[in-house]
């Protein structure tokens, strides 16, 4: 089970080692009706069949893999900076956390900040239009599988976008607490 949180931001480091205390747990059922955020913990070595199963209930049928290893990264600081700035993006954002671990933040539509530590055979899908930001900085490395349909297409729209078609969209069903949306 992903480990989620909603939290304050007091001034401190966001990307600092410490978690920031939590206001309050959050649950997979809440996570999903405040957010729309789906979360899975996957067998760790053996997560192939799960994964295509979502898939193929999904539509998706690419990946790749993204590495970020401050060791062996040039880019590293450069890659977690954008990563950090908060953006939306159009169409929906699948997440396998195959090495490592990091913290992916989502906003819900009281713009309250849910932190949840990702690591090792966690799952993320992200509805289109939720504003969120992603940081392996605390723990110093990630790797994890991007999933998408035929191609990939990595649109990001940093924050404000309000008045992008699938922010509004996500509001909309954020008013009936993601009811649409369909858990595998």
């Amino acid at each position: 089970m992903v480990l989620a949180w909603e939290y304050t931001n007091d001034g401190s480091d966001p990307l600092s080692p410490h978690k920031p205390e939590p206001m309050k747990f959050i649950e997979g059922k809440e996570l999903k009706e405040r957010t729309g955020v789906l979360t899975w913990k996957l067998d760790n070595d053996n997560y192939e069949q799960q994964l295509s199963e979502i898939c193929l209930k999904r539509g998706y049928s690419g990946s790749d893999v993204l590495e970020m290893y401050p060791e062996l990264s040039d880019d590293y600081n450069a890659k977690c900076e954008k990563f950090f700035t908060e953006h939306l993006h159009p169409d929906e954002e699948i997440r396998l956390w195959i090495d490592g671990a990091g913290y992916f933040d989502v906003r819900d539509p009281k713009d309250n900040w849910i932190r949840m530590q990702v690591e090792k055979g966690d799952l993320l899908i992200l509805p289109p239009g939720i504003y969120h930001r992603f940081s392996p900085k605390p723990f110093g490395k990630t790797a994890f599988k991007r999933i998408f349909t035929e191609e990939p297409i990595w649109i990001g729209h940093n924050r404000p976008a309000d008045d992008h078609p699938a922010r509004i969209k996500w509001l909309e069903m954020a008013s009936q607490q993601f009811q649409g949306i369909e858990v595998v």
